[in-house]
């Protein structure tokens, strides 16, 4: 009688052990590209954040960056592909050394940096460009086998793609005033990411809520606030789970209307048709600055048309001095600020 002994064929072992390295090493690399990725986006979304940030001081300081010393910054054997970081931004490396300068977070309201902190040696900074106002990271960061000093393509398509929904949005905060330059009144519509959790939206002590969701997959908040004010936005990163602090500072708000002096004492001073003068011993604007200011003959002292007239009409001061006319017993003086605000005074004009 014969006995079956069922077993396995060193065929079939082979061909599993095979099946089983395959999945192993698919998990492995799968697992290295996902903490790959979630350091990719932890540095471009800082990278990116301090990059607005110093846009938006250029823009509103005069075309002045918020920076520092500059700071020489020397590389040595870097492949093309890493130097195509800075050539493809227009920024230029002569013998492996190129100068940019170390911002000044101060200026620009950055705090609980991961990276660029300085805790890691001399170029363990933020540094930008003066020729191209690119943002770089001065000591560079590993991740994988590449070496990255600022937002590169393939960073930037991950900052901008979610693979859980198949929809092009942003992964960073941002942040949309209403405007840029001064105003009397600037609201925020701030957009935070769906997938990031644990979102609070503040100002002080008040709290925002969604109200709405984009078509990107991004939480609007609108915030509307008196004055000037700082928005805080707290969240914790979808990949990393890190807990992150992004604030916005509101500083081109101005309600206020400027001030002005006038000596109601006529002097004489025949110039052409004028008889006259009177003399403006002050103006002052505290915040925006003075904008113009203008006289015209007759009243014009409404609030409700002296805009309006003024934007077309009057006189520009010059050197201080309102002229007086024969056959007007009114002068109405205006001055404007940056933000708008307004005031006007009403002159008695005739000469005593």
């Amino acid at each position: 009688m014969k006995t079956n002994k069922r077993g396995i064929s060193v065929i079939a072992l082979v061909a599993s052990i095979t099946v089983i390295l395959i999945l192993l090493a698919t998990v492995t690399i799968s697992g290295f590209n996902t903490i790959n990725n979630s350091k990719k986006i932890s540095f471009g979304t800082e990278i990116y954040m301090i990059q607005t940030a110093t846009q938006a001081y250029y823009t509103k300081n005069g075309s002045t960056y918020p920076t520092k010393d500059a700071k020489i910054i020397t590389f040595s054997n870097l492949p093309n592909e890493v130097k195509s970081q800075f050539a493809s931004n227009g920024d230029e490396l002569v013998d492996n050394q190129i100068t940019l300068y170390e911002i000044d977070y101060d200026k620009i309201d950055i705090e609980d940096l991961k990276y660029g902190t300085g805790k890691y040696g001399a170029n363990d900074i933020y540094v930008l460009s003066q020729k191209t106002g690119k943002v770089y990271y001065a000591k560079g960061l590993k991740i994988g086998n590449e070496m990255y000093y600022t937002l590169t393509d393939d960073i930037s398509f991950l900052l901008n793609y979610n693979n859980e929904n198949n929809n092009v949005s942003s992964s960073v905060v941002i942040f949309e005033p209403s405007s840029t330059s001064w105003a009397k009144s600037v609201n925020v519509k701030v957009k935070v990411p769906n997938i990031f959790s644990d979102v609070v939206v503040s100002v002080g002590s008040e709290i925002f809520t969604v109200v709405t969701t984009d078509s990107k997959g991004n939480n609007i908040y609108e915030v509307s606030k008196e004055g000037n004010y700082e928005i805080t936005v707290k969240y914790t990163e979808y990949l990393t789970r890190e807990e992150r602090t992004t604030k916005y500072v509101v500083d081109n708000v101005d309600n206020q209307a400027p001030t002005i002096s006038i000596n109601n004492e006529k002097v004489a001073h025949p110039s052409g048709d004028s008889i006259g003068y009177m003399q403006i011993t002050g103006k002052n604007d505290n915040l925006s600055g003075i904008k113009m200011v203008k006289y015209d003959y007759g009243d014009f002292s409404d609030k409700n048309i002296a805009k309006s007239h003024f934007e077309i009409y009057g006189v520009e001061v010059t050197n201080d001095m309102i002229l007086i006319k024969e056959g007007y017993s009114k002068i109405t003086v205006y001055i404007e600020d940056n933000a708008g605000n307004f005031d006007v005074v009403l002159l008695d004009s005739k000469m005593s």
